[in-house]
Order: structure tokens, then C-alpha cells, then sequence
């Protein structure tokens, strides 16, 4: 549809029938602004106002759509044609919405009724009750910490304190973090203990790295406890060090 096209055909019909905006509008139980709108070319009639607009006007639907009049001879075919497709169309339109809304109320319903089982069946117990929300909020928190979002830092990560100052002062030192991936299949509750993992890429001197963070939740909320390899032999550069001390929240003993 071109919107110019269609609207000065509105406009010039309109005028034809000596109607108003607001009494064209009336009749549609829309705003006058709205036909403001396509008589300027900013929008278009939506399709559901169409084949009234239509009758008002004594227009065809195609005409409409095309903005451009037809001969006499032509107006019964395409009105004819016109009226099946729009029939045709809001049909489907609510076979689809029907469709839609009975398959989400379908997968919800078998969710809600499979979770206990998923609890008990896939990789143990805890794993629908406790697995997914910490994989969840791990997400959250690993998106905090990329987009170095203040509010979010503290909202979504446990004993946050100078997490954000420490992310700018890495910022300062050339050490940015790109992205993340967070699996859940890389979240397990053992022993009551739940861990999660989280690959970071860093970029420093124009090098990307991929660093595998451990994670828990604590207080609700995730923390992230160190950064692999923390046990390979010999020390760590500096400003990998820096990394990990600025997102690792939590120390187990």
C-alpha cells in the first residue's frame, strides 16, 4: 500500500461526500487524528477498518489499497473479489489467534504439570526448583556485568559493594569484557551447593580471551566465586588478576 496514494484518495472522496475528518471518523468510532494521518500519508487505514472505509466512501477495497480508481466496469469484479478476501482474511486472522492462544495455554498447563517430574528425573533432585531460576539470575548478572549497568550490578549480584568502580577502572586499563554465555546445562546442585558457569570474552591489547567464571547463588542472588585457571601452576598476569578480583563476590572456605 502507498500511503500518499491511498490518503489523497481518502481525502479526495471524503470531500466528495461532504464529510468532515471528524464525521468520517465518527462513523468509523476512530479519532479524527487518524484520518488525519492517512489523508497526509503517515499511516494507513488498518485492515479491519478497510471494508467499512469502503462502504462510507464508495470505494473499492482495492482501490483503497492502491489508491487509484478503477473504471466502472471493473468495480463489481474486484468489489466481489475484495469482500471474499477480506472475509477470508479475518477468518484466518481468528482461526490463527485461536490457534496461538490454545497452544501457550497448552504448553503452559504441560509445564506446570511436568515440573515435578523434570525435579526428580533430570540430572536429580532440585534441578527444576533450584537449576533454573539460578540459571536464570546467573543470566542476569552476567548481563549486568557486560553492559556495566549500576543498578543492575547491585540488583542482581550478591555483596556487589565497588563492583561498578572496579568495571571502570578496568575499562581504564584497556580490559573490556565483550559478551558472555551462560549454559544452563552447566548449572548443578550437589550436595545442596549450587554452581553455576559462565564463559566471559575479554579483550585486551586487541586479544580476545574466553574465561570460564564459577558462580553460586547467595542471598538470592548470584555470586561469582573465581575465574578458570585459578589453580594453574604459577601466578596469573596482573590484569587477569584485576579481572577476576573486580566480578568475584564470593570466596568459599
Amino acid at each position: 500500500m502507498n500511503n500518499e496514494k491511498t490518503g489523497l484518495l481518502i481525502k479526495e472522496a471524503r470531500k466528495q461526500k461532504n464529510l468532515t475528518q471528524k464525521q468520517l471518523a465518527d462513523k468509523l468510532h476512530i479519532t479524527d487524528r487518524a484520518v488525519s494521518k492517512w489523508e497526509r500519508g503517515l499511516s494507513a487505514p488498518d485492515i479491519s477498518i478497510i471494508e467499512p472505509l469502503s462502504e462510507i466512501l464508495e470505494l473499492t477495497i482495492t482501490e483503497i489499497i492502491t489508491g487509484e480508481r478503477h473504471t466502472y466496469d471493473q468495480v463489481e469484479l474486484i468489489h466481489n473479489n475484495d469482500k471474499a478476501f477480506i472475509d477470508y482474511s479475518s477468518e484466518q486472522i481468528q482461526i490463527h489467534k485461536k490457534k496461538g492462544f490454545r497452544r501457550a495455554l497448552s504448553l503452559f498447563i504441560a509445564v506446570i504439570m511436568l515440573m515435578p517430574v523434570f525435579n526428580g528425573i533430570i540430572r536429580g533432585d532440585g534441578f527444576t526448583y533450584s537449576c533454573i531460576p539460578a540459571y536464570i539470575k546467573t543470566k542476569a548478572a552476567a548481563d549486568a556485568i557486560t553492559d556495566c549497568d549500576k543498578d543492575n550490578i547491585n540488583m542482581y549480584i550478591s555483596d556487589a559493594r565497588d563492583m561498578y568502580e572496579n568495571l571502570l577502572e578496568l575499562y581504564d586499563k584497556g580490559i573490556y569484557i565483550d559478551s558472555y554465555e551462560t549454559k544452563l546445562s552447566d548449572t548443578h546442585l550437589e550436595d545442596m551447593f549450587m554452581t553455576t558457569e559462565t564463559d566471559f570474552y575479554v579483550t585486551y591489547e586487541e586479544l580476545t580471551y574466553k574465561f570460564v567464571c564459577t558462580g553460586t547463588i547467595q542471598n538470592n542472588k548470584t555470586a561469582f566465586m573465581y575465574i578458570l585457571p585459578s589453580t594453574s601452576s604459577g601466578e596469573l598476569p596482573e590484569w587477569i588478576s584485576d579481572f577476576e578480583d573486580a566480578i568475584c563476590t564470593y570466596f568459599p572456605g
